[in-house]
């Protein structure tokens, strides 16, 4: 069974069967493993994966429902906050948590994942208006460490200005936050390590040129 950052998204076809180990250990099965996504216990799942104590066949299947229990708690999350935006802290600081958390950091194939957490807790940022700044916070997280740092910056750029580059009045307080807080020379390491695509490449150079005009 392949475990390439593709399959880990696919829909798994094991088997639900009992599976005993030569040792005489009751191994865990696939509802066992079933049951632990339905109650996003993604920790336990990832343990699972590393215990050498189950098949291989386990330990696969603890990482590719591991994969699907966090992306189950984003989705929740992220409806949450659709219904409530007061649900907004709470949620994107779960995300926040998940994906700095040495358990997450030690994930086999964790890229795709982290796409899509990272994304989705940019996307909850953005639904709340009193959490537009935790953008930056995000921008500046190195525990992070990937494009989802510029993808949230980005997405404070397209709040902030217009089309044509201008500063939307109405976000005064949320520019003057990221002049005082944005590490710039952070996000310049970042923009040289990581891959955008051309428009976003450009929004952030003007925003980071903004911010740097009135720091001088």
């Amino acid at each position: 069974m392949s475990t390439t950052h593709e399959s880990l998204l696919k829909p798994l076809m094991d088997p639900h069967h009992i599976t005993y180990l030569n040792t005489g250990i009751y191994a865990k099965t696939s509802a066992d493993l079933r049951t632990l996504v339905l109650k996003e216990e993604w920790v336990e799942l990832v343990r699972v994966s590393k215990d050498v104590t189950q098949t291989m066949d386990v330990k696969e299947t603890a990482l590719q429902y591991a994969v699907e229990c966090l992306r189950n708690i984003a989705d929740n999350c992220y409806r949450m906050v659709e219904k409530n935006r007061q649900n907004s802290t709470e949620c994107a600081n779960r995300i926040l948590v998940i994906i700095t958390s040495r358990t997450f950091q030690s994930l086999g194939g964790r890229d795709v994942i982290l796409e899509y957490l990272g994304t989705k807790m940019i996307e909850m940022c953005v639904l709340d208006p009193e959490y537009h700044y935790h953008l930056v916070n995000i921008a500046n997280n190195a525990a992070i460490r990937s494009n989802i740092n510029l993808k949230a910056l980005t997405a404070y750029y397209r709040l902030l200005f217009t089309d044509d580059g201008k500063i939307i009045d109405k976000y005064k307080t949320e520019i003057d936050y990221a002049v005082r807080r944005l590490n710039v020379r952070y996000i310049n390491i970042l923009l040289m390590t990581y891959d955008l695509d051309k428009e976003a490449t450009e929004q952030i150079y003007l925003l980071l040129n903004y911010i740097q005009s009135k720091r001088d």
